[in-house]
């Protein structure tokens, strides 16, 4: 959990996914990390990079929702990163309370989450 969150933002969405099924793992799952591992070892030196010699101080706001992702209560998975000055400073990640129903409900949804949060942050 310390990797993906404070060195390799870019495995958070698939290791908080693999994590849902840690009490009853199938075989599917041992694959899916297997994935994530290799997905690492390849990956080593890249991770989070802050450059204050470019004039990027910019906050850019990125979201995204998988719709119905999850195929056995129909819920989706929605996530927000934030990057400023080239390099991610935060990301959230969290289950729809309510199955998909119409995309534009859980876009706008994820939309305001993603607002939201960078006004929080900034």
């Amino acid at each position: 959990m310390y990797l993906m969150t404070a060195t390799k933002p870019d495995i958070a969405f698939a290791v908080s996914k693999a994590s849902r099924t840690l009490e009853t793992p199938s075989h599917d799952d041992f694959i899916q990390v297997k994935r994530i591992l290799r997905y690492l070892k390849g990956t080593i030196e890249c991770g989070i990079h802050y450059n204050s010699r470019e004039n990027n101080h910019v906050l850019e706001c990125f979201s995204v929702v998988d719709h119905a992702g999850d195929s056995t209560t129909g819920h989706s998975t929605t996530g927000v990163v934030c990057n400023f000055g080239g390099g991610v400073i935060t990301w959230l990640r969290s289950n729809q309370v309510w199955p998909f129903q119409a995309q534009m409900c859980i876009m706008c949804s994820t939309l305001a989450k993603g607002n939201i949060f960078s006004t929080v942050q900034a």
